[in-house]
């Protein structure tokens, strides 16, 4: 038998690639960022009221003659107001100019086309009242709030 060279099992060799132990840095969880918030667009104003002003044009026997103006103070037009003249007992209204009238006994109400924004619309009606010292109605209101001047 021919002697080997080496005696023995093969031993292992340790490879140079050795596993090292990584360092690993602890970095605490991001804190979570707020979600952007939106700032809400500024909700439209309402529009400002419309305000009345009633006057008495001329006066007679048995009746009057009346006028409510209406203004707009706001930057846009206004439609779809009311405005309300309530009556002595027994009057009636006659001739309107500026706007739609309808009566339910002493209390007339009118509705017309659009105030202008920063604008004005005047209603002139003839009433006959049967009592001769009446000289204007007993209440004004635009859209439930008092007309100036009674």
């Amino acid at each position: 038998m021919v002697p080997s060279a080496s005696s023995g099992p093969p031993k292992a060799t340790p490879s140079r690639a050795t596993p090292s132990a990584t360092r690993r840095s602890v970095a605490p969880d991001p804190t979570p960022s707020a979600s952007p918030t939106r700032t809400p667009s500024p909700s439209p104003s309402p529009a400002a009221p419309l305000t009345g002003s009633y006057e008495t044009v001329s006066d007679r026997v048995f009746g009057y003659r009346g006028q409510v103006v209406l203004s707009n103070p706001g930057p846009a037009a206004r439609s779809g107001w009311t405005v309300t003249v309530t009556l002595g007992d027994g009057a009636t209204v006659g001739t309107v100019n500026g706007a739609e009238a309808k009566q339910d006994g002493a209390v007339v109400t009118f509705t017309g086309a659009a105030v202008p924004a920063g604008g004005s619309a005047t209603i002139r009606f003839d009433v006959r009242d049967p009592d001769v010292t009446a000289t204007e109605p007993e209440g004004c209101t635009v859209d439930g709030a008092a007309c100036a001047g009674l």
